[in-house]
């Protein structure tokens, strides 16, 4: 019996995947909670950093599709400060491996399309990372006054193309971009309240770099309630 093989074309659909720093280290009092927080929490138009998609180039695809987006990273925070017996001490919190930020797939934001400059937007999103700056919470018990804290992550953001279900999605694009951001403590209350210099934000590493699959290890969700990078309420 003779075996026949079939070849198939296989066409990537083409897309440019952009950001823009657009938010101010801040600090933001939500639910009674103190938070630094880099831009606005989510939803807003003056979120930390935006992304968009346009120039979406199809090959000649003319079915339903989904254009959808990712992000994993990781995300370090310590803060340091005392107990309620006066000792001095330091909390850390961080991720093991890289991790998916918020849900599969990212939300989307309301307010998008975005339009950076000459960039019409096509489907849009955002970030705002913060944490909390407060102590006796449950990310830095037993801290009960806190000197200083610290905020680290760095993030992978995978714009995606979906033919018509079922279908697996596949990774056009990526963005990758770090943030720093810290505070201490003036002595006037328990909490962290004064932004440290130099000045903190985010910085874009690469923009619309073409991207297989990626994978992670666990999700950040872990963080809860006292520290998320986007969708706060959720």
């Amino acid at each position: 019996m003779e075996s026949t093989s079939t070849q198939f074309e296989v066409r990537k659909p083409e897309v440019r995947w952009i950001a823009n720093t657009n938010g101010q280290v801040q600090f933001l009092s939500l639910a009674g909670v103190s938070w630094l927080t880099y831009g606005l929490p989510f939803p807003s138009p003056e979120a930390g950093i935006l992304f968009a998609c346009d120039a979406l180039n199809l090959k000649g695809y003319t079915n339903h599709f989904t254009v959808l987006s990712t992000q994993i990273g990781t995300m370090l925070v310590k803060y340091v400060g005392t107990n309620n017996g006066g000792e001095r001490l330091s909390v850390e919190i961080c991720g093991d491996g890289e991790s998916l930020d918020s849900m599969w797939p990212y939300i989307p934001s309301p307010f998008g399309p975005y339009t950076f400059a000459s960039w019409p937007g096509e489907v849009g999103t955002s970030d705002s990372p913060a944490f909390c700056v407060q102590p006796d919470t449950d990310l830095n018990r037993p801290i009960v006054w806190l000197d200083s804290g610290d905020l680290h992550c760095s993030f992978e953001h995978y714009i995606y193309f979906q033919p018509s279900a079922p279908s697996i999605p596949v990774a056009l694009k990526r963005i990758s971009w770090e943030l720093s951001m810290s505070a201490i403590n003036s002595g006037e209350s328990p909490n962290l309240d004064v932004i440290s210099a130099p000045a903190p934000g985010a910085r874009i590493l690469a923009i619309d770099v073409p991207a297989n699959n990626p994978q992670w290890t666990n999700r950040m969700d872990w963080f809860g309630y006292y520290m998320i990078t986007t969708n706060w309420f959720q």
